[in-house]
């Protein structure tokens, strides 16, 4: 299973840890954090595909003026083990940052954990779209859960 739940919460904890980056260093903290995509998808400009060891993850990042504030992933897509993954991560994050808060957006029942000034969300999916969410931002630009006014284009999902 690429990428494997150890992985991306091992992602996670390095982003909690780190400096946000300005959009002009965008690349150089993908870089840093090895999760550079090396496709676009589709036409949007904050999307890509191709995280090296990260199979057909989709990932996003939301800028707010010259500020990246938040980086997100749609983790895998149409895998019937998506479920084993997202409970596996779920612990690998509790285990990180302690109990979650709960919350729901519709239909999606997420958690949070918040550590320093930084948000991590999750959502295991529905049972119509079982892809797992995770969203790591920057907790200064958070509202009631979500992301403020994105200068970013939408994409296939919200980030």
């Amino acid at each position: 299973m690429k990428p494997p739940p150890e992985l991306v919460a091992d992602t996670v904890r390095r982003l909690v840890g780190s400096r946000w980056p300005t959009a002009a260093d965008r690349a150089a903290w993908f870089a840093e954090h090895d999760i550079t995509p090396n496709e676009p998808l589709g036409a949007f400009s904050s999307w890509g595909t191709g995280i090296e060891g990260w199979g057909d993850a989709a990932t996003c990042w939301s800028v707010v003026g010259d500020d990246v504030v938040g980086v997100g992933w749609f983790l895998w897509p149409f895998d019937p083990r998506a479920a084993q993954a997202a409970a596996r991560l779920n612990e690998q994050l509790t285990a990180a940052f302690g109990e979650p808060r709960q919350r729901s957006d519709g239909d999606m029942g997420w958690l949070e954990w918040e550590q320093d000034e930084t948000v991590v969300e999750f959502s295991a999916g529905t049972e119509e779209d079982p892809r797992v969410q995770l969203h790591v931002v920057d907790a200064r630009h958070v509202v009631e859960g979500t992301l403020g006014e994105c200068a970013t284009e939408d994409g296939p999902g919200s980030c």
